[in-house]
């Protein structure tokens, strides 16, 4: 038998083995102390995000309750101005035409029907129930000139026209005392362009209280504005009956005509007088619609119409 040429010697073999068992462990230890650092690193990144989400959480509270404080404070300051415009409509009511109605002796029960922001095809269809149930009603109209002829009709079968203000911008009109009579002024030369004389009566756009006009023009501005034109000759018309129609309800929807009948109905009850507000401006088809049953209503509590003196 042939000896082998090279035997490694025993040492260097037990040298060899344990280099290798030196290598695995150091590989080991490395591999443990990476899963360790990876394990810390991660709890590390945890950590960090929780931090994150709380302060995150903490900045959503802020921000609710400074939206929270913010919608009190506005509540507050629209409160705060309406609050004046009260003290401030004291004044007005020294040119507030519906005193007249307000102290009339005559007994019975009277209804001022009142359509305001028109004319539109639903004044068409206000007009022609009124003409079949014999009815006058006053019409606060805006500046249309696609619409000219319903402007005449109104005034030939015998209704009132009352000046709305030519545009119904309220970032327009409620600017100044200035601005309102220009628009008011617009309106009239635009009826007596369509050879109708002008209005001395008039109504603003919202109301004589409202929080718009107080805060773009200050809450004495309606007051302001009222004295100014009585001046001149005017008086505004408020109402004592309102029903919505002229807003969507909380869900966005319009309100049906037998909801609008029941409304009114339900509001005159119990009064002697009353100066209805409705509208016949775009999208109040629905209102138009009511209008035979709101006066078939209403004759039947004993009510008889007329148009605003």
């Amino acid at each position: 038998m042939l000896k082998p040429l090279f035997r490694p010697p025993l040492v260097f073999l037990t040298s060899a083995v344990a280099l290798t068992l030196l290598v695995l462990i150091l590989l080991g230890t490395i591999v443990v102390v990476g899963s360790e650092e990876s394990k810390k690193s991660a709890e590390a990144t945890s950590t960090r995000l929780s931090t994150l989400e709380h302060s995150v959480s903490n900045l959503q509270k802020v921000l609710e309750t400074a939206q929270t404080e913010s919608s009190a404070l506005k509540s507050q300051l629209e409160g705060n101005l309406l609050t004046l415009q009260d003290v401030y409509f004291e004044s007005l009511k020294k040119n507030d035409g519906l005193s007249a109605v307000w102290g009339d002796p005559r007994p019975g029960r009277r209804a001022y029907l009142t359509f305001d922001d028109g004319p539109t095809e639903n004044t068409a269809l206000v007009l022609d129930a009124l003409k079949a149930q014999k009815v006058k009603a006053t019409f606060f109209v805006n500046g249309r000139p696609e619409w000219a002829s319903l402007y005449q009709r109104i005034s030939r079968e015998g209704h009132r026209l009352g000046n709305h203000t030519y545009s119904h911008d309220y970032n327009l009109v409620y600017q100044s005392v200035d601005g309102f009579l220009k628009d008011i002024d617009k309106l009239d030369a635009f009826l007596a362009g369509l050879g109708l004389p002008p209005s001395r009566q008039y109504r603003f756009p919202g109301g004589a209280k409202n929080e718009i006009a107080a805060r773009l023009g200050g809450p004495d501005l309606t007051g302001r504005i009222s004295g100014a034109l009585a001046d001149r000759g005017y008086r505004f018309f408020e109402w004592n009956v309102a029903v919505g129609d002229g807003e969507s309800k909380p869900d966005n929807l319009k309100y049906r005509s037998d909801e609008i009948r029941k409304a009114v109905l339900a509001q005159v009850k119990n009064k002697r007088i009353a100066v209805i507000l409705l509208h016949d401006g775009p999208g109040h088809r629905n209102t138009a619609l009511a209008v035979p049953s709101i006066i078939d209503g209403l004759k039947k509590m004993g009510f008889s119409f007329e148009a605003l003196p």
